[in-house]
This record gives C-alpha cells, structure tokens and sequence, in this order.
C-alpha cells in the first residue's frame, strides 16, 4: 500500500493485511514513473500548442498593423479577433503568459485572478483609434472559459463621464492597469486606460468596472466624487505632444490614484484640450468608505528615499501600440 505524509512523499508501504501481494505492488510501483512522465508530456504539448497559437495570433496582428488601407486593416482586425477569442476561450489560456504578445497588446490579469483584459488599438489613416477589448473570464464549472466582446461605442456617446455601460456600448481605450477594491462588500475594479483620439489631443481614462455573480460585466458605476458630482469615469484631454501621468499609488493611510493636473496654454486656451498641458501640480482621487475622492495638490512620499515631492511617472510609462 501507499500513504501520502504531510511532506508531499508518496511513501509505499507492505504488510499483511495490505491486501495486494508483492508481485501486484510491485507493479503499481512501476506505474507511478509512466504516470509522471504521461502529465509532463501532456502540459509540455500543451505549452507548445499555446506558443504555437500565440505565433500565429502575433502574425495576425502584424499584418492587420502592416496594412494602409482602412477596409484591409477591418478586414484583417476581424480575422485577429476570431483567432484570439477562440484561443483565449481554452481553459489553459487564463494562465498562459503570452509575453510575447503582450508587447503589442494588452493582455492584463486582474490581480485577484477574476478575469483578464485583451485589448488592443487599430489606428486609422487619418490618427483617430479604434478600440477592442475581449473580456475573459474562467469558469470551473465549464469546459471553455468566457469570452465577452466589448464593441466601442465612444464616438456615438453623449456625457460620457455620467453614462453606464455594458460591453455593447463600451467607451473604447487601451488599458495598463487593473486596481480592484471593495464597495458595498463586493469586489469592483477602476481601470486606467489611455486613447490617443487623434492628431491634436489624447485622453488618459479611469475607467469603473464589475461583474456580476452571473458573469455580466458593466462599465461606468458611480463611484468618482467630484466638485459635488459622482462621475461613472473621468475621461482627460490634453496635447498629443504632451505627456500626462495617470498612475496607481498604494499609502499605508489609504490607495490613491495621483495625476498631472493639466492647464491651458494661455488663459485664452481654455476649452480647447489640444492647448492643455501639465502645470506640474498634482492631484489625486483617493479611495474613502467606497467611493474615490477628488483631492487637489497632493504631495506623494517616494518609495525610495522617504522624501515628499510632487508624483510624476516616467514618460515610457505611456502605452501606445501601432
């Protein structure tokens, strides 16, 4: 007979009352070895099959990025999208890394492990962007996981920032990064994001996302306090030849998120974002009783070296895929 101790072991064991004979345990002994190797050849094909598949999704999207025609680079972005959301559906796919797609594209994990985010940019001839975003989410109870297509509906929608969403009419950006936290004892999630609009302006987004027990997602969830508003998303507008830091910063007293305050040019400027450029000030929404809050002029402490000074991210930070 055989026994598992608390040390992980497989310790095998004869006697008496085991009820095999020796010829039989010998046997089962010499199973174990064609067991291990059957798993190992099994994940390692696995593996391949997932390199395999991330080559050709790579390909794909090289080729959709290489095109100069706006129908060809449709046409091509539809064949990428099939592609990727019949690999992502595979249960395996949750975990696979794919590091090297990853340098073109968005393939972020939440940190709790709930869901991950595909998402990618197509830009047009003339500079504008359009987005795509495949929501994945696993289900042990499930072959396959599932796969949620977001269609961006950004250009059509009229006060953005108030308006809640589902993946049909998604307010379309690229995001870096996932902050979950907790309202109303559930989980939720901002996501920073960014949209590179067109030639005279960009946009940086936080973006509040959930999913539901059920599995349905829904973007925009009023949990941005402002200037005595409660905004779904904060979208900013600022120079496309400017850089603005929007970035994630964890206090031992609370979670904030700290960015660029942005300033016209000129005071003449005003209403007119292409002008608008960071005036080296810095303001923070920081997380209070379920709610992110707008607070003005903040000083961060650097990781580093303990010193107060204003927050301001590296422009490498910025993801721009083309």
């Amino acid at each position: 007979m055989w026994d598992c101790p608390n040390d992980g072991l497989i310790v095998f064991y004869y006697g008496h009352d085991s009820g095999y004979t020796s010829v039989e345990l010998l046997n089962m002994i010499r199973t174990i070895p064609i067991l291990f190797y059957f798993l190992f050849f099994t994940q390692l094909n696995g593996q391949l099959a997932f390199q395999a598949n991330e080559d050709s999704l790579i390909g794909l999207l090289n080729s959709m990025r290489s095109e100069s025609d706006l129908n060809g680079m449709i046409e091509a972005n539809l064949k990428f999208k099939n592609s990727l959301s019949q690999i992502v559906a595979e249960k395996d796919a949750f975990e696979y890394p794919f590091d090297r797609l990853s340098k073109l594209m968005s393939t972020l994990k939440s940190p709790d492990d709930r869901f991950r985010l595909f998402n990618w940019n197509v830009e047009k001839p003339d500079k504008s962007q359009l987005y795509f975003c495949l929501v994945v989410i696993p289900d042990g109870r499930k072959s396959k996981n599932k796969v949620i297509d977001c269609r961006d509906k950004s250009s059509n929608m009229r006060k953005s920032e108030f308006k809640s969403c589902t993946h049909k009419n998604w307010f379309g950006a690229l995001y870096y990064e996932i902050i979950p936290y907790e309202r109303n004892n559930k989980t939720e999630y901002l996501l920073l994001g960014w949209d590179g609009n067109n030639t005279l302006s960009s946009k940086k987004i936080i973006e509040s996302f959930s999913i539901s027990k059920s599995g349905k997602v829904k973007f925009g969830l009023p949990v941005l306090s402002s200037d005595s508003k409660v905004r779904k998303r904060v979208i900013f507008e600022y120079s496309d030849k400017a850089y603005m830091s929007l970035k994630f910063h964890k206090e031992r007293k609370f979670d904030q998120i700290v960015f660029d305050h942005l300033s016209p040019e000129t005071p003449q400027m005003e209403g007119f974002y292409q002008f608008y450029y960071p005036d080296f000030s810095y303001d923070a929404y920081r997380y209070l009783k379920g709610k992110w809050v707008y607070t003005p002029d903040v000083i961060v402490k650097s990781k580093g070296d303990g010193i107060k000074r204003p927050y301001n991210d590296p422009r490498e930070d910025q993801i721009r895929f083309r």
